[in-house]
């Protein structure tokens, strides 16, 4: 099985790694997921830093992606030129 993260928002606590991605992955893997897919803007390379220090590293585009379902399929490839497309194995 195939879990996708959509969106992570982790706020930043002084000193402290931040918890929630943790938690995400850790429930993941409880639920039988056996690998983690994501996809984030280029410019938020900051978030990509937390992603590798996470587990995951850079893969091609997959399909099913959050944007197949809401642009045409002509601008898709537009979207994969701004995005950075992730996954990590459990």
């Amino acid at each position: 099985m195939i879990c996708r993260f959509v969106m992570i928002f982790a706020k930043h606590v002084l000193h402290e790694r931040p918890l929630f991605p943790n938690q995400l992955i850790a429930d993941a893997k409880a639920i039988g997921y056996r690998l983690l897919r994501l996809e984030s803007l280029k410019f938020l390379e900051a978030a990509h830093s937390l992603y590798r220090s996470l587990g995951f590293h850079e893969i091609d585009p997959y399909s099913e992606n959050s944007m197949e379902a809401y642009q045409p399929s002509e601008q898709l490839d537009r979207y994969y030129t701004i995005t950075v497309f992730m996954e990590m194995e459990l």
